[in-house]
Order: structure tokens, then sequence, then C-alpha cells
């Protein structure tokens, strides 16, 4: 039995058009993500690395590919949910922490307000 540190995986990715959604089961069988996939996500992927990526570095390569097709994967507890960013609009802000790519889900309770209230919070 061999001694010493354990290699990380690593992986090359070369992808020329794409399906995105054979793309998305590539990466996320990778990342060990659990994930559902809305019908309407569409799109293709061409993505050339340079160097094989170690498994932490897929993560941002996932959400800058699913941003440029203007799709978006929403986490809830241990799964994604991945769909056009058209439908997620309100539900899903950019990510602000530093190291963390993606979106974040933000759930705001609502209250009784009258319709003049609810304009004036929309207003930025």
């Amino acid at each position: 039995m061999p001694s010493g540190p354990v290699q990380p995986e690593l992986v090359s990715l070369n992808l020329s058009g794409a399906d995105l959604v054979e793309v998305i089961h590539l990466l996320a069988q990778y990342l060990k993500l659990n994930y559902t996939i809305d019908p309407g996500v569409r799109g293709t992927v061409t993505l050339y690395s340079a160097q094989p990526l170690r498994q932490e570095d897929l993560l941002p390569v996932f959400h800058q590919v699913l941003r440029m097709n203007n799709v978006v994967a929403v986490k809830s507890g241990n799964f994604y949910h991945i769909a056009p960013i058209k439908d997620g609009k309100g539900l899903v802000r950019p990510a602000r922490r530093s190291g963390e790519s993606g979106y974040i889900l933000q759930m705001v309770p609502v209250r009784v307000f009258s319709v003049a209230e609810l304009k004036k919070s929309k207003k930025p």
C-alpha cells in the first residue's frame, strides 16, 4: 500500500459546441452535486482548459458556464435547481462573498402591505 499525500483528481475540459444539459451532467458528476434541470435549459458550450483543473476549481467553471447561457443554479439544502435566469428573477442575486461564485437565493417573508407601500419598496 503506497504511503504519502493523496494526489487530487485532475480534470481536463475540452468541449466544442457541446450541449449545455450534457455539460451540466458532466460537471455535476465531477462535483458530486444533486440537481434538477428545468426543461427550458438549453444552450451550447465551448470550453478548453489549458491545463487540468482540480475538483475545487470546477464549481466556479460550472457557474460561469451557466451564466454564459443565461441559466442559474439555485441551491436549496443539498440540491441545486438549474433553470433559466428569467425564471429565477427576483429570487436570486449575484453572490457577493469573497471567494464565492454563483447566485444566492434570498427568501423574504411577506406581510400585509398596501399596493402603494409595495410599489415604494420595489424602487431602488
